[in-house]
């Protein structure tokens, strides 16, 4: 296909790189929905990514700005040993360039007001459900591995003396370190909630008390002993804990959609060809 905008042929090299670019992602969304798109529904997607990137150029390089010489001497001071033989006026063009679209796109969500506490706290509100955190626990563990090379019996017999000497007053920490088969972090697993570990393991860890030291109980993985380091409820996150996060996130929603707006207002005044080959 033969793209022209606004009387600017596109390279059809260029969709040809972004089909590949977006292939991965496009066969995720076909295996995830199972969906069957319309053929060329790639293509199209190539097609309308290609030249929405060059309304944006063309805008920025008619945009009545001047860019500052000494900032495009500092960027080309970082990039001039990488050039090759790119000659040094057409990579100072090209950091003008790119310089200008920044500017556009500064210029696009301009109107993107801050999103006060009123509205942060309206909408977390009314989307309670995305603000629930399932109820986890932050565990450590001492474990003696059943495998080919180490039966039953022996692991049991280890982690039993293991036992002991946790009975006797050694602190958990060491004996997790010194003696237990996964002595990273002293065998700290940081937190998990459910359906992260095998259900055994589990049932003992979220049935415990924070400082609890349990008895020895058999996994897949072998014999363990578990100390509860925290315990954290299910339940809704409070306003306060998600605020900022839930106020960057609209503000960059609210300026995405400023800035679909500004591109699809640059669709509507282009010239804009197709022609099949």
């Amino acid at each position: 296909m033969k793209i022209t905008v606004n009387g600017e042929a596109l390279d059809t090299a260029l969709i040809e790189q972004e089909i590949e670019r977006l292939r991965p992602d496009y066969e995720r969304y076909i295996e995830e929905n199972q969906a069957d798109p319309p053929e060329g529904q790639l293509e199209e997607w190539a097609s309308e990514n290609i030249i929405e990137r060059a309304l944006m150029m063309q805008a920025a390089a008619s945009m009545d700005a001047e860019i500052p010489s000494e900032q495009i001497d500092a960027s080309f001071e970082e990039v001039k040993d990488n050039i090759g033989d790119t000659p040094e006026e057409e990579v100072r063009a090209e950091i003008e360039l790119q310089m200008k679209l920044d500017l556009l796109m500064q210029q696009a969500v301009a109107d993107v007001s801050e999103i006060g506490e009123a509205d942060l706290k309206a909408y977390y509100n009314e989307n309670l459900e995305m603000f629930v955190r399932p109820e986890q626990v932050r565990a450590s563990h001492i474990i003696k591995h059943v495998n080919p090379s180490v039966d039953r019996e022996t692991a049991f017999a280890e982690i039993v003396q293991i036992q002991a000497q946790l009975n006797a007053g050694t602190p958990f920490e060491e004996l997790a370190s010194q003696h237990s088969d996964c002595p990273d972090s002293a065998g700290d697993l940081g937190f998990f909630e459910r359906g992260q570990m095998v259900e055994e393991f589990e049932n003992v860890a979220f049935g415990m008390k924070v400082g609890d030291i349990s008895d020895v109980f058999l996994t897949d993985f072998g014999y363990h002993i578990v100390k509860l380091q925290d315990h954290v409820p299910g339940g809704p996150v409070p306003f306060e804990d998600v605020k900022d996060q839930l106020g960057e996130h609209l503000t960059e929603q609210a300026q995405s959609q400023a800035v679909e707006a500004f591109i699809d207002d640059l669709k509507g005044k282009a010239e804009i060809v197709r022609l099949q080959e």
